[in-house]
């Protein structure tokens, strides 16, 4: 494939991530809304429901389609397997108005939607296998795109409005429009690629998850991921109720903050992809758990709300997945990669699920007072699985790494 093909093909799997992201927005920011407003009776219920069965179901889809990638898959397929499900999400999404239609749609979905990512990850770092970081964190910084314009559009939506569910399913609309006319891009402009020959699927994605779970370099990447990402989320889950009922901050100081935490974290992953490649993974790993931990023990001690807002807005978690992701690629071969990315991606879905369940448990227990000390405490066994996790077999800054060579690049 040319260097001009290439961009095109990175161009177009970023374009995939953004409107991936505004998706993702519309879904996790706007419907707990839209549940509370069709059933408030139930809608703490829906709501966790809705917050957990798509990271399940996500986690599968991640190990699946990473080693169904692996054994003859191309990236521009799997955009569009990824995109197509979106689309027919949110045009089924559009027919119903049931709390439990959009539980269990996005949960079935979200088994597909899963595709991209690893796919995505392991084509654009072997054919940028001298900048593995930096081409990381641009796909990460378009889907952050995706995040802060699904949550601006819905919020100029609801100016112009009272009317919540109007301003949802408008939102809806433009989900649908927007996957659908990616995918036509991507069918129509991704280069061709041809895929690998391949043994049977059924058989392939058995032994190769067996492989991966197996490797002890990648458990314990996996497991550092799996405590700092569960620390932050269970963090996220209850900054909401921190600052507005325990601090007495108010509702636009918190949009204002997660506003900002979405424009930080646009900026930082390009910025942490470079420095992921020339400071090396380790080092960018270890400088993010110092900062957290600093930061959470700030936390501790700050009373006032609007601190705690400028404060949230730094972006930190962004280093963390830069720096995971380099190091998975500079741990597995050409013909492992997705596999490994989609493990990766997977653990960052279970975590997603068990930082809520962590956060829960203190906080129902001892008060929204002790929310700080939740991750802080989490952190400390994330220092301990750095510390025992080998150096990255290639350092980033030696120059171009040479790849094994991939049919698909």
């Amino acid at each position: 494939m040319t260097q001009a093909a290439q961009r095109r093909a990175l161009w177009l799997l970023g374009a995939a991530y953004a409107i991936l992201g505004v998706n993702v927005s519309a879904v996790l920011v706007y419907g707990p809304l839209y549940i509370r407003q069709l059933e408030p009776e139930r809608a703490d219920l829906w709501i966790s429901l809705l917050l957990a069965l798509p990271s399940l179901t996500g986690f599968i889809g991640h190990n699946l389609w990473g080693v169904v990638y692996d054994r003859g898959g191309t990236p521009g397929r799997f955009a569009l397997l990824s995109l197509v499900s979106e689309a027919l999400l949110f045009a089924l999404l559009l027919t119903t108005r049931s709390a439990a239609a959009l539980v269990g749609l996005a949960t079935v979905f979200s088994l597909f939607s899963t595709a991209l990512f690893p796919a995505a990850k392991a084509w654009s770092t072997l054919v940028r296998p001298d900048g593995k970081g930096a081409v990381l964190g641009k796909l990460h910084a378009a889907e952050s795109v995706g995040w802060a314009i699904g949550a601006l559009a819905g919020g100029f939506a609801s100016m112009s409005t009272a009317d919540l569910l109007s301003v949802v399913r408008g939102l809806f609309w433009f989900c649908l429009l927007g996957s659908a006319a990616t995918a036509v891009l991507v069918a129509a402009a991704f280069p061709r690629v041809s895929a690998p020959a391949a043994p049977p699927v059924a058989h392939a994605v058995v032994s190769g998850l067996r492989a991966l779970y197996g490797r002890t370099d990648l458990r314990k990447l996996s497991a550092f991921l799996f405590i700092v990402t569960s620390a932050n989320v269970a963090f996220f889950t209850y900054i909401s109720t921190y600052l507005c009922s325990y601090l007495g901050g108010s509702a636009t100081l918190l949009s204002a903050s997660m506003a900002g935490a979405t424009v930080g974290g646009t900026l930082a992953f390009p910025i942490f992809g470079r420095l992921a490649d020339t400071l090396g993974r380790r080092a960018l790993l270890q400088g993010a758990l110092a900062a957290y931990v600093l930061f959470y023990g700030t936390l501790c001690m700050v009373t006032d709300p609007v601190t705690l807002a400028w404060l949230y807005a730094i972006p930190i978690y962004p280093a963390i997945r830069i720096a995971t992701n380099a190091w998975l690629a500079d741990l597995t071969e050409a013909r492992e990669r997705a596999s490994g990315m989609g493990l990766l991606e997977g653990v960052g879905a279970l975590a997603s699920v068990a930082g809520p369940i962590v956060g829960w448990l203190f906080v129902s227990r001892l008060g929204h007072g002790v929310l700080p000390l939740v991750p802080l405490v989490l952190l400390l066994p994330g220092l301990a699985v750095l510390f025992l996790m080998d150096r990255p077999p290639v350092a980033a800054s030696v120059g171009r790494v040479r790849e094994p060579v991939d049919v698909r690049v």
